[in-house]
């Protein structure tokens, strides 16, 4: 996992780096923006499959 998320980081940082830095954290900030929401979102579907597999049984 931790592979994953430096993988990541690392080519935001290389995505970013000709941006002033007030550009960097508008970009950077948005980005993070959504990678919360769709860390929301998989954890609802989640719970969803856990829920429609603990109802089935």
């Amino acid at each position: 996992m931790d592979e994953v998320i430096e993988k990541i980081v690392a080519e935001a940082k290389k995505q970013v780096s000709e941006f002033g830095y007030s550009d960097q954290w508008q970009i950077l900030s948005e980005a993070a923006q959504r990678l919360e929401d769709m860390g929301h979102e998989a954890l609802k579907l989640e719970y969803m499959i856990e829920d429609m597999e603990g109802g089935e049984e």
